[in-house]
């Protein structure tokens, strides 16, 4: 007895859907920072309540530690190297552009146009002055839109990629600016 095309086509076609749906999925383990031991021990709260009591009390924010000093020189100093440091200013770019490509990283999620088209074309089939419906004219107009399905997760991961990259240049920055200003009060 030899089965339907229909039935042969059901018993090849769902065990191939599900093997493929199978493959939809996000490649690669998902991020864990790694333990280090040296950080059970740290306070990082100590920070959070010290800079809201010298907030509280009128204090300036440790933030701003240099100006403990009051030293108005130091200060200007200080200001100075913010506004003409060449390295912070490259280092603040990298913020911007480290956000424009997690932005362009987003956008691969979403379809993308990859053609538009259009033609107008008209014929004038006779050549008499005194015929006026001797022609006729053609239009035509195209649009294409692609859109690249995230089977295993390539752009997700690139947007997590982009987001890592983005907040390190966050602390880049902010490490810099910490590093100038120390070195600017140990001269």
């Amino acid at each position: 007895m030899t089965e339907s095309p229909s039935v042969v086509l059901r018993r090849l076609v769902l065990p191939a859907t599900l093997f493929l749906l199978g493959g939809c999925t996000t490649l690669g383990p998902d991020f864990e920072e790694p333990h280090s031991s040296w950080l059970d021990n740290w306070k990082p709260a100590l920070h959070g309540i010290a800079a809201s009591a010298d907030q509280a009390s009128g204090q300036p924010e440790l933030a701003f530690w240099w100006r403990m000093f009051n030293d108005p020189v130091l200060n200007d100093l200080i200001r100075q190297a913010h506004e003409n440091n060449p390295q912070l200013r490259i280092a603040a770019l990298r913020i911007f552009e480290n956000r424009a490509l997690t932005g362009i990283a987003g956008s691969t999620l979403y379809p993308q146009v990859q053609q538009f088209s259009g033609s107008a074309g008209y014929v004038n089939s006779n050549n008499s002055p005194t015929v006026t419906d001797g022609g006729f004219g053609s239009y035509q107009a195209g649009f294409g839109v692609g859109w690249e399905l995230d089977f295993w997760g390539r752009f997700r991961r690139s947007i997590e990629s982009a987001d890592a990259a983005f907040f390190a240049s966050l602390e880049n920055q902010q490490a810099l600016q910490v590093l100038i200003n120390a070195q600017i009060v140990s001269l």
